[in-house]
């Protein structure tokens, strides 16, 4: 009997976990949407302070988080000069960390922290930096307020990164806005605030207020977070209504995750259900009839319309990390690569190398993936050629020398 209860306990907490990991999995796949979508994207979360720092409601701790988040900036920096914006802007949202997980040591409603994170200025020039809709030129606000528990944080996404926008939103504050500013140095100057009693619904809706409101005075016509209005602004509780567009996509989600443990891998492959996805939800939003997400996801390609993830500084997902990671060539099945400029133990040329396998450049372990051993046999005999041949050309030169030395007439 003993032993009947201890199986069924631990088969109702392995079913209470499958569901955490279910319910979680489609947050996730939820919010990648609202940041797809034409639509500004407002999200309070609620984190407890605890002796391990700020932990979200699903028992998550923040800082880790933004710790790996660095870590990956600055291995993509090691190998492609643009993620240098990138990696420094991760190293400002652990330095605001910090300052968030001080300020929910304060009484609850005692004072509120507010912050400015502008696309950068970079991709604004052109810069080849992945996760920036550059049709869209997204920025987001972060508005903090202590709580009972520990701390309450609203990220409210605004197109355009409107100058004369964030004006307006300081003259709110109280503050002045110094349009002179780098997009990282806007990023570094948190604005605290003494109200006593303030919410972040509260600020939020003032500083949204303020930037459309310095939108219609320039450009005219009626505007919500940098665009037009939609019908909602709920955008997450809009896409969790559609419980069968939903549905059916982690359906997809579930199908993958059962074929590979490689984030990168599976990344790849929810691409494509994630933009159609995103179409589908877009289409509605914008008044449009939608039949299945697959032809709204067609429909979306055959316009040419930029659904790509756009996800700022901050936390990415495993999955999304791994794919940027991979582009890099930092793709692994349970760990990703370190390379490092050396000679590849198969090709003996100087490459990138996987140092943390054997040294081999990632040409000779695409040749293995393709062709196998035999592959690689082909190559290790050109190199072994090659280096023979190089090695003997310097005596055959001196050889000749002393030749023509010799047959010089006396």
């Amino acid at each position: 009997m003993q032993r009947k209860a201890i199986e069924r306990r631990r088969q109702a907490e392995f079913e209470a976990y499958q569901h955490w990991e279910y319910q979680r999995r489609q947050y996730d796949e939820i919010t990648d949407v609202a940041e797809r979508v034409r639509a500004p994207l407002a999200v309070t979360q609620e984190f407890d302070l605890t002796p391990n720092g700020l932990v979200s409601a699903r028992g998550e701790p923040l800082l880790p988080i933004i710790e790996d988040g660095i870590a990956d900036a600055k291995r993509m920096a090691a190998m492609q000069p643009d993620w240098q914006v990138e990696y420094e802007r991760r190293l400002i949202d652990r330095d605001e960390y910090y300052a968030l997980e001080t300020l929910a040591t304060h009484q609850e409603g005692q004072g509120a922290m507010v912050s400015y994170w502008l696309i950068p200025d970079a991709v604004r020039s052109g810069s080849n930096l992945p996760g920036y809709n550059r049709d869209r030129l997204k920025m987001f606000t972060r508005v903090a307020v202590p709580t009972q528990r520990g701390i309450a944080i609203k990220y409210h996404s605004y197109d355009l990164s409107y100058k004369p926008g964030l004006v307006a939103m300081d003259q709110a504050l109280g503050s002045t806005f110094d349009t002179s500013r780098s997009s990282e140095q806007v990023a570094r100057e948190r604005r605290y605030l003494p109200w006593v009693g303030a919410t972040v619904d509260g600020i939020d809706e003032m500083l949204r207020h303020a930037y459309d409101s310095a939108l219609a005075r320039d450009k005219g016509g009626e505007w919500s977070g940098g665009r037009p209005p939609l019908a909602t602004q709920d955008v997450i509780g809009f896409i969790s209504e559609q419980k069968d567009l939903l549905g059916n996509h982690m359906a997809e989600l579930t199908k993958i995750f059962s074929l590979t443990l490689d984030p990168y891998e599976r990344n790849r492959l929810m691409e494509p259900h994630r933009y159609n996805l995103a179409a589908a939800i877009d289409d509605l939003l914008h008044g449009k009839k939608v039949t299945t997400a697959v032809e709204a996801g067609d429909n979306a390609r055959s316009e040419g319309r930029n659904l790509d993830r756009d996800c700022p500084t901050g936390t990415d997902d495993e999955a999304s990390a791994a794919e940027q990671l991979g582009s890099l060539g930092f793709k692994g099945k349970n760990r990703y690569r370190i390379l490092a400029m050396g000679e590849c133990r198969t090709c003996l040329y100087e490459k990138a190398v996987v140092v943390n396998e054997c040294n081999m450049c990632l040409d000779c372990e695409n040749v293995h993936s393709n062709e196998g051993n035999i592959g690689l046999d082909r190559i290790v005999r050109e190199a072994k050629e090659r280096v023979r041949a190089k090695n003997k050309r310097p005596f055959a030169g001196f050889l000749k020398v002393i030749n023509m030395v010799a047959s010089k007439p006396d």
